[in-house]
């Protein structure tokens, strides 16, 4: 007797473009062996994106995090001593601000809104004139935990 197995899917969506901070310039959402992607059901950001003033930025749930604020660089929760307590944490949503997606598959969809990183970041604009973080249609495969 064979047993099949079905995998539940999970729509991740993948990003690509630009947002801007005055504070650490352009943060780039997609390259070559690495991206950002936003969970459609739960609105979850996962993944890293790249920053040339700060270097990686990990994105996980409702929050991103500056990879070189932590010890080693590594993203870990520990957090390093050269910062000055500056945990590098950017948040997504918050009273008053926060990122949402605005569009049509039609027309196409985009990220709009800002992210607050404190005084060392500052305020994360997700689309502005000539830029954007734009969303990629794409259904993946998830192994269900074991």
């Amino acid at each position: 007797m064979a047993i099949s197995v079905i995998f539940p899917l999970l729509a991740l969506v993948s990003l690509n473009g630009y947002a801007w901070s005055h504070n650490i310039g352009w943060i780039k959402f997609s390259g070559p062996s690495y991206k950002v992607s936003v969970d459609e059901q739960t609105g979850g950001f996962s993944g890293f994106a790249w920053s040339d003033r700060v270097g990686w930025i990990k994105f996980l749930g409702d929050r991103a995090r500056v990879c070189s604020a932590t010890a080693g660089g590594d993203c870990s929760n520990e957090i390093s001593e050269n910062v000055s307590g500056w945990a590098g944490l950017i948040k997504l949503s918050g009273t008053n601000y926060g990122v949402r997606a605005v569009g049509t598959e039609d027309t196409g969809c985009f990220l709009t809104g800002y992210g607050w990183g404190s005084d060392v970041v500052g305020w994360v604009k997700f689309s502005g004139s000539g830029y954007g973080v734009n969303i990629e249609r794409g259904i993946v495969p998830v192994m269900p935990p074991r």
